[in-house]
């Protein structure tokens, strides 16, 4: 990483974090721009992935690992990992922006907890848990992902 785009990435976390101050979800805003920041800096805009949902109350067909595949920001493919047989479109048509997106929106909505762990190399988001109130049941969902090749 060059010395000029660590010195971006930490200018951008400096000021989140400070603008995070106070705010329950202050901490993941500050991790989330600070990865967003990495991942960005990466510029890599072809690459695979593996993705999966983890504890979504939703049909069992969402919940199927993939292999997604992106060329020049776009999803050119979708596989069943266990079969190697195509997933017709819509359904995961995600890149790693679009996963960064979903964090984006998630946090908000400021929802009772969130965990999300990020890829230390390259800054893509590789796990989310989120429960959305606490007193609510079944409204959890998050997704684990696992960057194939850049």
């Amino acid at each position: 990483m060059s010395s000029g785009t660590c010195i971006s990435i930490c200018a951008v976390a400096l000021v989140v974090a400070a603008a995070a101050c106070g705010d329950s979800t202050g901490p993941e805003t500050a991790l989330f721009a600070l990865n967003r920041a990495k991942w960005s800096a990466q510029h890599i805009d072809t690459y695979s992935f593996e993705f999966r949902r983890a504890s979504c109350e939703c049909l069992p067909g969402w919940l199927v690992p993939v292999r997604i595949t992106v060329v020049d920001g776009q999803v050119t493919s979708v596989i069943k990992i266990a079969t190697g047989e195509a997933v017709p479109a819509p359904a995961f048509r995600l890149t790693i922006d679009s996963l960064f997106a979903q964090v984006a929106n998630t946090l908000g909505q400021k929802p009772y907890r969130l965990t999300v762990t990020y890829d230390g190399t390259l800054g893509y988001p590789a796990t989310v848990s989120v429960d959305y109130d606490r007193q609510m049941v079944d409204d959890e969902g998050g997704f684990v992902a696992r960057l194939v090749s850049p």
